[in-house]
């Protein structure tokens, strides 16, 4: 099953509802984060409170992730959503947090996704040595890729490094 952004309101819908909270705010899928899996972004008003605005998942959680892991990353952030309209108040990851996701029945309840496969993310830069083979995957294009006639080896501490453009 893939998700689309449909499927990730409905599953938020669902969430939302187990507590009997509307899901009201808007949903997107990015293709520009590659270092957090979804994120629920909010305002604060001048008396304080908190009021979520958005929330966005991953384009490449959605690309390469089991459902599974997809679920629980949408159902992490609507906990950030829930915590955010009932206390009014930014949370993160505290006691408050966790036990909202002990409500919805999340058990993501930490910074990082226990069954996330690092391995399956889609990186748009891989370094790959002529003895070792590939040593190292990039996000973005830096001085580093750069200038690999200056780098060597990890592994073997071989100077012959070629730079693969994966996308």
């Amino acid at each position: 099953m893939s998700y689309d952004i449909n499927k990730i309101k409905e599953r938020c819908v669902a969430t939302c509802a187990k507590v009997g909270v509307e899901f009201k705010i808007p949903v997107s899928i990015n293709g520009r984060l590659t270092r957090t899996l979804g994120r629920v972004q909010y305002t604060r008003n001048s008396n304080g409170y908190v009021t979520s605005v958005s929330m966005e998942i991953s384009k490449q959680l959605i690309d390469t992730q089991t459902d599974e892991v997809i679920e629980s990353v949408i159902d992490h952030e609507c906990a950030h959503y829930l915590v955010n309209e009932t206390t009014h108040a930014a949370h993160g990851h505290d006691e408050v947090f966790r036990m909202m996701c002990a409500r919805i029945g999340c058990t993501n309840d930490g910074r990082t996704t226990k069954e996330f496969d690092q391995t399956k993310v889609l990186t748009k830069y891989t370094v790959i040595c002529e003895n070792c083979g590939p040593i190292a995957n990039y996000h973005r294009m830096s001085s580093t890729l750069r200038h690999l006639d200056l780098c060597r080896c990890k592994k073997c501490g071989g100077h012959k490094l070629k730079l693969i453009q994966n996308y």
